[in-house]
């Protein structure tokens, strides 16, 4: 494969095809999903290989390219759209991808074919399948309300059940929004939510970096998946038993 090209439409409109076409029976995937999921991954502060979430999107017998030049043209894409997101959050401007759009009613966006209701399923999908909530665990315990909400805010329209219990556990005071009001609030919120989430994923990154740079050297040993069986024989993924340190 040549050297990866900078994400623009284009490559928007490769991987909106390819999980659009009619003769693939599985929708497990769109591209706004795939992109809310790139997002989580790209927020980890050690690099995922690329070869790992590419198994996972495009491992479904429904979503396998139909040829070896689509194989290339979506793999591209994706990396593309990694990169991008990759850039954004290095630059502190993460934001949703092109393309993937707000509805003005906010209320549409929890229709689960919408834009922000696919991207944020997918950001959901990414945080848990990456582990996340060990690097967010990571942050001063004065940060977690803020990362709680920020994490609320662009979760909240992946589900209108999850947003509802949300409602119903804020709500409890006098004067507080009704669930129509929480949700046009919510929609304005997601792109500086977004950024926001760059920024402290960002700044985790620098972090671990410079206390790796600060420790002891690290053997050469050959990477471990972090989905695979921990060596350790515990039984746990990788990524949840040694895969932590």
């Amino acid at each position: 494969m040549q050297s990866i090209p900078d994400f623009t439409p284009y490559q928007a409109k490769i991987i909106r095809h390819f999980f659009d076409n009619p003769l693939r029976s599985s929708k497990t995937w769109s591209y706004p999903k795939a992109a809310g999921f790139l997002f989580a991954v790209a927020c980890e502060p050690e690099m995922i290989r690329p070869e790992e979430w590419i198994e996972l999107i495009l491992g479904g017998d429904g979503e396998r390219p139909l040829s070896d030049d689509e194989t290339e043209s979506i793999i591209e894409a994706l990396l593309s759209l990694f990169n991008w997101a990759q850039a954004g959050i290095g630059e502190g401007k993460a934001a949703l991808p092109p393309g993937c759009s707000i509805h003005a009613d906010a209320m549409a966006n929890f229709d689960p074919a919408s834009d922000l209701s696919q991207w944020s399923q997918g950001f959901m999908w990414g945080n848990d399948w990456a582990g996340s909530e060990e690097w967010v665990g990571l942050a001063p315990e004065s940060m977690d309300n803020e990362i709680g909400a920020l994490l609320m805010t662009l979760s909240f329209f992946s589900s209108r059940k999850i947003a509802e219990a949300f409602h119903a556990e804020t709500s409890k005071q006098a004067g507080a929004p009704s669930f129509d009001e929480m949700a046009g609030v919510m929609s304005t919120l997601v792109p500086g939510a977004v950024e926001d989430y760059g920024l402290f994923a960002f700044a985790v990154r620098r972090a671990v970096e410079e206390a790796k740079a600060d420790g002891e050297p690290e053997a050469n040993e050959p990477p471990v998946s972090r989905n695979a069986p921990c060596p350790c024989g515990s039984g746990k993924k990788y990524k949840a038993c040694c895969g932590k340190s």
